[in-house]
């Protein structure tokens, strides 16, 4: 194998063949260099990038003792390394993937800790050997071989390559957005905990009532028939039983249902409706349809509050689940406008200790998130 490019581990068109000798070099490249060169090659295909630059560099130096500094064969050499200094510091920007390329530099470091100065001035310090690099080898083999070799034409392109990028700012803004992903991971990780440690507690406490309750409704329904009030009423209580021990389709399935004999029996407006339609919106929220029951939430919220009043358990829980429903969609800011909205309100209309104790945990929580 000759001497050739390898970019990301690809080869691409050869600049100077640095195994053979250049036109006007008539040195040959001692054979111990040609495979030096070659395993820096294979090392950089393998993705050892510190170890094949480092390779590489050895290899430039000895061509420099043994053909001179400006032999073609040792200028080709440094433009390898180059090269490949060039295609670092550009991986290291990871497409403008802010989280990417933070994961990156965490692994380069090899301490699986965040350091965000390290982030963004090691980002800058690439740049900089890279194109330090360049300058030095145009100049010198402007020198030695003239302005228009192909080593210069190749080393120009790359520092072009280089100077698209306003490095410095850009680190900045990587490091800035990597720090905006990580906390919002974060967040969404300490909602996911705390909602599925909440269901695990009602699953628990649901296990033992459901099948009493799934018994009670079905005799109900055989005695009296599906439309009657009574029945309507076991079935709505069932809804909530399944929907703590975990069984959400069955629920939802069940609520809609519910909703819509009570729709016909008793009409929107009616108490019993309102609460039906409350159950469907909540089951919604618990299968992530956040848009859709959030919406729904603000017309059954405006009902509550109309038939129930606004300091009534009822309303004020409706406002609280919209509130986490909010958050859990992850607009943690809106949540905790309403959660603390809803905790004054609760406080100044002297509602139930345990309604004032829900919404102070919401708002806790969401202001803790926001």
């Amino acid at each position: 194998m000759g001497w050739r490019d390898l970019v990301g581990g690809r080869r691409v068109a050869p600049t100077v063949d640095a195994a053979r000798p250049a036109a006007g070099d008539h040195h040959v490249v001692p054979r111990r260099l040609r495979e030096a060169a070659e395993r820096a090659a294979l090392l950089w295909r393998q993705g050892h990038a510190e170890a094949a630059l480092a390779a590489q560099r050895e290899v430039a130096e000895h061509l420099a003792e043994a053909l001179g500094p400006q032999a073609a064969a040792t200028l080709s050499a440094r433009l390898v390394v180059a090269q490949w200094l060039t295609d670092s510091a550009t991986s290291r920007l990871a497409d403008g993937r802010a989280l990417v390329a933070l994961r990156q530099d965490i692994a380069q470091r090899g301490t699986g800790l965040i350091d965000i100065d390290g982030f963004e001035t090691g980002l800058v310090a690439a740049f900089a050997e890279a194109s330090d690099w360049l300058a030095d080898l145009i100049a010198e083999t402007e020198g030695a071989l003239g302005p228009d070799h192909e080593v210069v034409t190749r080393a120009r392109a790359l520092r072009s390559r280089l100077g698209d990028h306003d490095v410095p700012e850009l680190a900045s803004r990587l490091a800035s957005e990597a720090i905006d992903q990580l906390v919002e991971g974060t967040r969404r990780e300490i909602v996911r905990q705390l909602r599925a440690l909440s269901r695990r507690q009602a699953r628990h406490e649901a296990e033992s009532l459901l099948p009493e309750r799934r018994r009670r409704a079905e005799e109900t329904a055989a005695e009296r028939g599906p439309e009657d009030p009574a029945t309507l009423g076991d079935e709505y209580r069932l809804v909530w039983e399944l929907a703590r021990a975990g069984a959400t389709d069955e629920a939802l399935t069940l609520a809609q249902s519910v909703l819509d004999r009570r729709r016909r029996l008793l009409g929107d407006a009616h108490t019993d409706t309102v609460r039906a339609r409350y159950a469907v919106a909540c089951l919604r929220g618990d299968r992530d349809e956040f848009d859709q029951a959030i919406a729904d939430l603000d017309t059954i919220i405006a009902d509550f509050s109309s038939i129930d009043g606004p300091a009534h358990a009822t309303t004020l829980a409706a406002r609280r689940v919209q509130a986490d429903f909010v958050g859990y969609r992850g607009d943690y800011r809106r949540a905790a406008l309403l959660a603390t909205a809803l905790l004054q309100d609760a406080q100044d209309l002297g509602a139930e200790t345990a309604v004032i104790d829900e919404a102070e945990a919401a708002a806790a929580l969401w202001l803790r998130l926001a």
